[in-house]
């Protein structure tokens, strides 16, 4: 089991748990962003290796994606007011990267293994962001409006 450090010290945050713990305050970091630290981190020197041709469009994109998903994750940690729409944009990106990914290893940039091993990445992160935007809607109400136990309402018939 992977283990983050949390802002505690000595207590660490596992990364596998199905009970995330998730803050409001901006004191205490929310455990997606040192797991997305990392998987920067990691990908770096993938992109660094990317074919000349494919590296500096790509390779910059894909960085990129990942730079602007950790941007949106510092936002919503703290402008509580926009904490939601935040998470939304940051699963939108992580669906961009995933494109990107598929497309790094259709030309050969990233071999079958990192490949694999990115989308671990990218799905730990997505469920993690997940994970948070339920707890968010829990704390401030479902999207559309209704309360969170109420069921979605019937659709019309065709016809």
């Amino acid at each position: 089991m992977t283990l983050y450090p949390s802002s505690g010290g000595s207590r660490a945050i596992p990364l596998d748990s199905q009970t995330l713990p998730f803050t409001t305050s901006p004191s205490e970091p929310v455990a997606v962003l040192p797991a997305l630290y990392d998987y920067l981190k990691w990908v770096a020197p993938k992109v660094a290796a990317f074919p000349r041709v494919h590296r500096f469009t790509l390779g910059d994109r894909l960085f990129s994606a990942l730079l602007d998903i950790l941007d949106t994750l510092i936002d919503a940690q703290y402008l509580r007011v926009v904490r939601r729409q935040a998470l939304r944009r940051a699963n939108a990106a992580l669906d961009r990267l995933r494109y990107l990914l598929r497309l790094a290893n259709h030309c050969q940039c990233l071999s079958l293994r990192e490949y694999e091993l990115a989308c671990g990445h990218t799905l730990t992160v997505g469920r993690m962001v997940g994970g948070w935007l339920r707890h968010v809607r829990a704390d401030q109400g479902s999207f559309d409006g209704r309360s969170s136990g109420e069921p979605m309402p019937e659709a019309p018939p065709h016809g």
